[in-house]
């Protein structure tokens, strides 16, 4: 009996590490896919990057992650680490030694850019579980990190969401899943209110991988303050990415609207990339309960601000919200994507709903 009740409680114990994103001294992986954070030590606290109310920046802005996760990179090459810009406490947080399963390994590339840097090292022989031990500013932080067996097809979305429907979710995944063949869609969810019900939901999705990154997003509207929206790109990119990808640039209320066959054509040849301007659909529905098939407007004219794009990971040094640092050649040949601004990417903001506009100047949206 008593066997059994200590078999309970450590099932419990490891259910709770598991669900624990911001880790100092122990990792016990039950999702590979989970991130592996540590905070600042001794109390420190990034600077604040914006002129904004303290109890605003209190809500929404990240003054204490020093990683949102180290990983193995697609290839197993390399130990990646990813995190918000430290600003005034680089120097101290920068320069730390990493040994990989009881050897010392060296630093293979470190770049900052205005969201983000993006550190990484050569690694060698990578077991299932690996060890890790990171001596930085004086203290030794011992982290377990799995061996990266994610598999990626041809084509991959890779997107955020917060509190969203799982109706509109499902549909969004099967609009790309079976118009666009994606193969591989990974979700980073931000601190939903049931994580745990909408993973229910997905998990007849082979293909789509929900992961929760509980962080502070930043503060609404003050974008040099979104530091998780940039690392998530970067996060999706080395982690997700296989070298010659296809990678499709959409977030949850947003949806690609050009021919398959079209889009096939341009997608021929692994050295193209797509551009797509923007076309604003208003929110003209009551309830929340709704699918992008409920909507039967869009605004009078698109706009070619606010591009969304497709491109292949192979001579692409990086990915940007709405641009992309690659050698590909962007084709531009009036695709757009429809951008709902009903849908909730609101822990940015809040996008005007207004039941009662007058609808005789905007379009029908394309049967798809």
């Amino acid at each position: 009996m008593i066997r059994i009740i200590i078999a309970i409680l450590l099932i419990i114990l490891l259910h709770l590490i598991s669900r624990t994103l911001s880790l100092d001294g122990f990792v016990s992986y039950i999702n590979p896919l989970y991130p592996v954070s540590l905070n600042l030590d001794d109390g420190d606290k990034r600077k604040l990057n914006i002129n904004v109310d303290s109890k605003i920046a209190s809500k929404h802005y990240d003054y204490t992650t020093l990683f949102y996760n180290i990983f193995l990179d697609y290839n197993n090459q390399n130990l990646v680490f990813v995190g918000p810009l430290l600003y005034e406490l680089n120097d101290k947080y920068m320069d730390f030694s990493v040994y990989f399963n009881g050897s010392k390994t060296n630093r293979s590339h470190e770049e900052q850019r205005s969201h983000l840097f993006c550190l990484k090292y050569g690694v060698e022989n990578v077991n299932e579980n690996n060890s890790v031990e990171i001596h930085i500013n004086g203290h030794k932080k011992q982290l377990t990190i799995a061996k990266n067996n994610y598999k990626c097809g041809n084509r991959i979305l890779i997107t955020k969401q917060k509190n969203n429907k799982p109706k509109w979710i499902i549909d969004w995944i099967n609009h790309y899943t079976h118009r666009y063949n994606v193969t591989n869609i990974v979700i980073f969810d931000n601190n939903s209110d049931d994580f745990d019900g909408l993973k229910r939901q997905l998990e007849s999705f082979s293909h789509v991988s929900l992961i929760p990154y509980n962080f502070p997003f930043g503060v609404p509207r003050k974008f040099p303050s979104n530091f998780l929206q940039h690392n998530l790109m970067e996060i999706g990119f080395q982690q997700f990415c296989k070298d010659d990808v296809f990678i499709f640039n959409f977030d949850i209320d947003e949806l690609l609207v050009v021919d398959p066959a079209q889009l096939n054509s341009v997608l021929s040849t692994k050295d193209i990339g797509y551009k797509v301007d923007m076309w604003w659909v208003p929110m003209l529905l009551d309830g929340e309960d709704y699918s992008y098939k409920d909507f039967k407007y869009k605004e009078p004219n698109k706009t070619n601000s606010g591009n969304k794009y497709i491109v292949n990971k192979r001579n692409t040094k990086h990915l940007g919200i709405h641009y992309v640092i690659t050698t590909n050649k962007m084709v531009r040949d009036g695709g757009y994507f429809l951008h709902f601004k009903g849908i909730n990417t609101n822990w940015k903001y809040k996008r005007a709903k207004n039941t009662d506009i007058d609808t005789s100047t905007f379009k029908k949206i394309d049967e798809f």
